[in-house]
């Protein structure tokens, strides 16, 4: 792809769309990263924090303290075998 191929793509998008690709491009240049922009922007989590959520909190901090814990490469593996993927 050159500026030819990129110019004429952007020729064929939809006025109502042009503010999108905008946005992307200013990424681009940016070098912003348009997931962690959109974490930082997401709305503040206002649901409150059950006994079962700090009860499951305290269970998972318990179990990586004594090393229980899956590989990345094992979690991909097994959500692939158990058709997750």
């Amino acid at each position: 792809m050159d500026y030819s191929d990129l110019h004429r793509l952007v020729d064929q998008v939809p006025r109502h769309s042009l503010h999108l690709i905008a946005r992307l491009v200013e990424a681009v240049l940016s070098e912003e990263d348009p997931v962690a922009r959109a974490l930082d922007n997401a709305p503040e989590d206002d649901e409150p924090i059950t006994d079962e959520d700090l009860r499951d909190l305290d269970e998972a901090m318990g179990a990586a303290r004594e090393g229980d814990l899956v590989s990345d490469e094992d979690l991909w593996t097994r959500l692939d075998s158990e058709g997750r993927l």
